[in-house]
């Protein structure tokens, strides 16, 4: 079975129907977890194949890790705020099975990655007598990012992808027991998951603007959170991100 899971809240019901509508069609099964939400959109009565569920507390974006899968079911971890183009699900199924004969089936593989650079001694001295504060420089300003919405030529290893672009198989996915906590910051927790399990993160190739740019209203997390670099963020980044092997930034194949 082909399965999406996506989490919404009320802010986003705007864009909620075309992000839905967009998706349901590629694949069997549409899981939407309505964070807030004090019933279930009429509109998703017409579209058979979405299982819309309001959970008893607010998940925020761990809601999409509230479903069951089978150990066999292709399950893409998506966003609602982002135009994923009609053959998202068809050509990531074949890019992964490519991919897949190369690295191995422990993969996992997504289209926004990010290696973090470790500092130089001399960046973090600098970083502390600018003011800038020792938790970025343990962090590492300096990251390498292939967005989603970015061409990209060739596959590569990265230490963390962003849960709104994933590809896994139902065996590979986190228990929501494991994720909770890590609301806001999904994409770090997840990356935790998976390098513990020796399954390795791979981003995949694409063409530029092929997932056009979006994210970018005043309800991203990236705005709202991640660009505040909390504490625990940092902390939990640090858990991993100078970990993960062969951290070349190319796959090989």
């Amino acid at each position: 079975m082909i399965i999406a899971n996506m989490a919404t809240f009320p802010p986003r019901q705007h864009a909620l129907e075309a992000a839905v509508r967009r998706l349901a069609p590629q694949v069997d099964r549409l899981n939407l977890c309505l964070n807030q939400f004090d019933e279930v959109p009429s509109f998703l009565s017409e579209i058979s194949n979405v299982h819309a569920k309001i959970p008893d507390q607010d998940l925020k974006d761990l809601g999409k890790f509230m479903f069951e899968a089978g150990p066999e079911d292709d399950v893409f971890l998506v966003d609602d705020d982002l135009e994923y183009p009609k053959n998202y699900v068809a050509r990531s199924l074949e890019v992964r099975e490519r991919l897949a004969r190369g690295c191995g089936y422990k993969c996992i593989f997504g289209y926004h990655g990010t290696i973090y650079i470790r500092p130089s001694v001399m960046r973090s001295l600098k970083d502390i007598v600018k003011r800038r504060g020792v938790r970025w420089s343990l962090l590492g300003r300096e990251r390498k990012i292939y967005a989603y919405h970015q061409g990209q030529d060739d596959a590569r290893f990265v230490a963390q992808l962003g849960t709104g672009a994933v590809l896994i198989k139902g065996s590979q996915m986190p228990p929501l027991s494991f994720m909770m906590g890590a609301d806001r910051r999904a994409d770090v927790r997840f990356a935790r998951w998976a390098l513990d399990r020796e399954m390795p993160l791979v981003s995949m190739p694409k063409s530029d603007s092929w997932i056009p740019r979006g994210g970018d209203d005043e309800f991203a997390i990236f705005k709202t959170y991640t660009s505040k670099v909390p504490d625990v963020f940092v902390r939990e980044v640090l858990s991993f991100a100078f970990r993960v092997p062969n951290l070349d930034g190319h796959a090989g194949f």
